[in-house]
């Protein structure tokens, strides 16, 4: 069986991959976090970020066309997600 042949729809579809994972991974910190002693303002962050903005999807056929928007919150994402990691070692 060969490869997938490389496409944009192919990155496309790992990107939204990835972006789930995030959420999933988030929540699951969030959770994990509510039962320690972690600092308020961070835990407060990282439910909010869970909430995705009317900026970047506000429902299936209504989103953000500007890559820069996406690639902005999945930042936020990725760095709440670290802080939070460390915040519970």
């Amino acid at each position: 069986i060969a490869d997938p042949i490389p496409s944009i729809r192919w990155e496309c579809l790992r990107d939204g991959a990835e972006d789930y994972e995030y959420f999933v991974r988030l929540g699951r910190l969030v959770r994990q976090a509510e039962g320690r002693k972690v600092e308020a303002r961070l835990l407060q962050r990282a439910r909010a970020l869970l909430r995705v903005p009317r900026a970047v999807v506000a429902d299936m056929t209504a989103f953000t066309h500007d890559p820069r928007v996406v690639n902005e919150y999945r930042a936020k994402l990725a760095r709440v997600i670290e802080r939070l990691q460390r915040e519970m070692k």
